[in-house]
């Protein structure tokens, strides 16, 4: 509820700065945000972290990436792991995961 006020919030203010070339995918509390324009995404950045200050709520640095390779670092490395490496059918399931 909290971060759905904060979107509106954010939202609220990028059409007052008519930005308007950007997508924001929230999933439960994290953020991807898209843009061509470097500029737009600071700008961008630095409101959503005002917002989320002014409610008592921070951005963690250790996770933030700024990147221009969506594809490649859309997947942590646990997940690509995965699917280089299938299941071996010969193992149960609990020696899967501990492998």
């Amino acid at each position: 509820m909290i971060l759905g006020y904060a979107d509106m919030l954010l939202g609220d203010y990028l059409i007052s700065r008519g930005i308007k070339d950007f997508k924001i995918i929230r999933y439960r509390d994290d953020y991807r945000i898209f843009s061509n324009d470097k500029n737009d995404l600071q700008i961008i950045f630095k409101e959503l972290t005002k917002i989320l200050n002014h409610l008592n709520l921070q951005i963690n640095d250790s996770k933030t990436l700024r990147t221009d390779d969506i594809i490649g670092n859309s997947l942590n490395k646990d997940k690509v792991y995965g699917i280089l490496n299938p299941i071996d059918d010969s193992l149960n399931l609990q020696k899967n995961y501990l492998q």
